[in-house]
């Protein structure tokens, strides 16, 4: 039998602020209760629920229509509270730091920029605008003594490798060109030697050349990109000579499954190319992609990161010329409703993996002041010997975190701009009750959109309301078929 801490039955007490009510549609009056920032998450019956919020300012446990061990419950997970909104907005500001600290000792996520060289010309990339620096800027690749120079840097970011995620990231521009072969295998034999594995970021279409660095121990995971069935994949992903890929990439996909890798495909969705999900899951169906464990593909909604008018004129330019149109973006909101009923893994697969987990598990979901690892511990490499906190920021100087000089690492100010912010420095985010659910949004499309103070919340509440929707289908269909 359970012990609750004893509470006064003549005191009488709240609804916490940060309680997050989610009716379940696939079960009759049943909700999901969650916390923001206790991270409990409970299901409860319609009663329990609408009690709650018809008396959310004077919750007394014997008027209760439930039972008293069922308030002491309700009150240890933090759906009701002793505690007035100020003392709850205070308490989530300091968690806030605490969560932002233990992120930040965590693990380090390093990635290589390859080269900033690319043998695609898709017209929605935000590197397009790194193209003025120049032809033989792009070129410059990793040599042999940048990448001693940039594992003995790692080291120094942090001196206890086991505190390493034993995952490097290549990158680029292109990481895996052809003309890259050499440089690659050199990176990918010395990081072998000192205990790491590799993955890729990768278009895919010169993937043969890498056949040989294929494989769980060497380059082990590739995520690459088809947007959508063959023509409107070749209207977007476009070689430089040759406008054909989507035939090369699919073949090459075929070639990393046969080596054991991982491979995730990710397919960038607007309006126009969405209907195409249903063709490409035909497709890799018939080819047995979609039986190999190995194997997934995705939607993600394709953002509009240009802006500024010149960018979009520039963007439109591109489009032209390359005999596409421009994009018809979807906001986050209509590409949640549209994936609603469709069955496709699309980019809020974390959030239902997430729910899913703390249920399956029955522990609380694990909270984050901290929307990714580029504001605690994640940094990207060039060949130029800068350093960046987000793949988003490369190839801007300007935005570099440092640059590994002769003897040691040169930081600027920028790091700490980055890696100092956290949900409890935003009043918005302090008062949110999915303050560390969301986690203040993509800074990068915060500062781009918004100003370097703000957050980027893109509906988190509709994307989490349709992933827990999700995630309890997953969970109560397994909890009925268990019961059979």
């Amino acid at each position: 039998m359970k012990h609750f801490t004893p509470f006064n039955m003549l005191d009488f007490y709240k609804l916490s602020l940060y309680t997050i009510f989610i009716e379940l549609k696939q079960a009759d009056d049943q909700y999901l209760l969650v916390h923001g920032y206790t991270g409990a998450i409970d299901i409860a019956n319609g009663s329990i629920v609408r009690h709650l919020k018809s008396h959310r300012n004077h919750l007394v446990p014997q008027e209760s229509p439930f039972s008293i061990n069922t308030f002491q419950l309700l009150l240890k997970r933090g759906y009701i509270t002793d505690k007035n909104q100020d003392e709850e907005i205070i308490h989530v500001k300091k968690l806030a730091k605490l969560l932002h600290r233990r992120d930040s000792i965590l693990h380090k996520n390093f990635m290589f920029i390859i080269s900033y060289d690319c043998n695609f010309r898709c017209p929605y990339c935000y590197e397009n605008g790194i193209s003025h620096n120049g032809r033989q800027w792009t070129k410059k690749q990793f040599d042999r003594q940048m990448v001693d120079r940039v594992f003995k840097a790692m080291l120094e970011i942090e001196p206890h490798q086991e505190l390493h995620d034993k995952h490097i990231t290549l990158y680029g521009g292109e990481p895996l060109l052809k003309e890259n072969k050499e440089i690659v295998q050199y990176i990918v034999k010395k990081g072998r030697e000192l205990g790491y594995v590799f993955e890729a970021i990768t278009n895919g279409y010169d993937l043969l050349e890498f056949e040989d660095l294929l494989g769980p121990d060497q380059i082990r995971f590739l995520q690459i990109t088809v947007d959508g069935a063959k023509k409107q994949h070749n209207k977007r992903r476009i070689h430089y000579t040759d406008k054909e890929t989507f035939d090369r990439i699919i073949q090459n996909i075929d070639i990393a499954l046969r080596h054991e890798v991982e491979v995730s495909v990710r397919v960038n969705t607007d309006a126009d190319n969405y209907q195409d999900l249903e063709t490409l899951t035909t497709l890799f169906d018939s080819l047995g992609y979609s039986q190999n464990k190995n194997f997934m593909f995705y939607s993600a909604l394709l953002m509009d990161y240009e802006v500024p008018e010149e960018k979009k004129r520039q963007t439109q330019q591109r489009c032209a010329q390359n005999g596409s149109s421009t994009f018809h973006y979807m906001t986050h909101l209509e590409f949640n409703r549209k994936h609603q009923n469709s069955g496709y893994i699309c980019q809020d697969t974390n959030v239902i993996k997430k729910i899913y987990t703390a249920m399956q598990d029955k522990k609380p979901l694990r909270l984050h002041s901290i929307y990714c690892s580029a504001q605690s511990g994640e940094y990207l490499f060039d060949p130029y010997g800068d350093i960046y906190g987000c793949w988003s920021h490369v190839g801007k100087p300007e935005s570099a975190l440092g640059h590994i000089g002769d003897s040691h690492i040169e930081w600027t100010k920028i790091r700490e701009e980055w890696q100092e912010r956290h949900t409890g420095k935003s009043e918005s985010c302090s008062r949110c009750k999915y303050v560390f659910l969301c986690s203040g949004g993509c800074y990068f499309k915060a500062k781009l959109y918004n100003g370097i103070n703000s957050t980027f919340c893109f509906n988190y509440p509709d994307t989490f309301k349709h992933a827990a929707n999700k995630a309890y289908e997953k969970y109560y269909g397994l909890v009925k078929h268990a019961d059979k």
